[in-house]
């Protein structure tokens, strides 16, 4: 098995801002010239839109024991581009190539655990049936349920809900530039230290850390109107671990929330040419006199 590593990756404990941090992840090209900047682990929150949701069933029998039904939901997790937070890249340590998409997997557990990680690897070639295959970069965000998590997270896909999107945090294995910022334009992989050839300097205390434990997942839906990627409404707070919300808007409006409403419409209103201005307050007349 032949991993595609370009750049050596080296473990540094010589930090020129020690109070910030005491160590970092540096990568040199094949010419022995730095590249890149000094990358410690990262913690902040990072947002993913999620297509092609769907949940598979499958059905295995066998003539030693009873037929058995499993599940699990599948989907394709796409960095944020764009927005209020800007565009966010990832790539593995040892390598200049983009990581364009993650794959979602959500299981349900037989025995009600829960559970959460997330795995990855740099391409890789290997022989399979006398030729030589190649394996690109690949990360996959992997989650265990109860059951009863699992069906109510599986009706709202199969009900057409699946537009989505995703907040992960504390994601060991993910590396930044350090910056007073809690947002990053560029995310660097550390998968397995071995397969990425890191080097780390004799007695160096550190053991960086590699893909592996989450600290936090959220997951959003929303069915009707635009898809969040189109209108740039993930989360911006904190979400708690293994967070599942559903926004859906409401049937029927209060006093104050159709006061609010309206105030809103009267705004855009404002900016309209008069004979607009006036046909749009005619149609708002005669639907609230229904």
């Amino acid at each position: 098995m032949e991993y595609k590593v370009e750049n050596t990756v080296r473990l540094n404990t010589k930090s020129p801002h020690s109070s910030l941090y005491k160590w970092f992840l540096e990568e040199f090209d094949p010419a022995g010239k730095r590249i890149g900047a000094h990358y410690i682990p990262w913690g902040w929150s990072l947002h993913f839109d999620v297509r092609n949701l769907a949940v598979r069933k499958s059905l295995d029998l066998s003539d030693d024991k009873p037929g058995q039904v499993s599940e699990m939901i599948v989907g394709t997790l796409i960095p944020e581009r764009g927005g209020r937070r800007g565009t966010v890249s990832y790539s593995f340590f040892g390598t200049t190539r983009k990581v364009g998409s993650f794959t979602l997997r959500i299981y349900k557990s037989e025995d009600d655990t829960e559970a959460r990680q997330v795995w990855g690897s740099i391409s890789y070639e290997a022989e399979f049936e006398f030729r030589n295959e190649l394996t690109p970069d690949a990360v996959e965000v992997i989650l265990q349920l109860p059951a009863t998590k699992f069906d109510h997270l599986a009706k709202f896909i199969e009900d057409g809900r699946s537009k989505a999107w995703v907040t992960l945090k504390m994601v060991h294995g993910f590396y930044a530039d350090w910056s007073p910022s809690i947002i990053t334009d560029h995310i660097k992989i550390l998968g397995n230290l071995t397969d990425q050839r890191v080097q780390i300097e004799d007695g160096a205390d550190v053991t960086p850390p590699t893909l592996g434990k989450l600290g936090d997942f959220a997951m959003y839906f929303q069915k009707g109107g635009k898809a969040p990627a189109e209108e740039d409404q993930a989360p911006t707070g904190d979400a708690p671990s293994s967070a599942l919300a559903v926004e859906e808007p409401p049937e029927t409006m209060n006093p104050k929330e159709l006061a609010a409403a309206l105030a809103k419409v009267e705004a855009k209103l404002a900016k309209l040419s008069t004979p607009l201005w006036i046909a749009a307050v005619a149609l708002i007349v005669s639907l609230l006199t229904r």
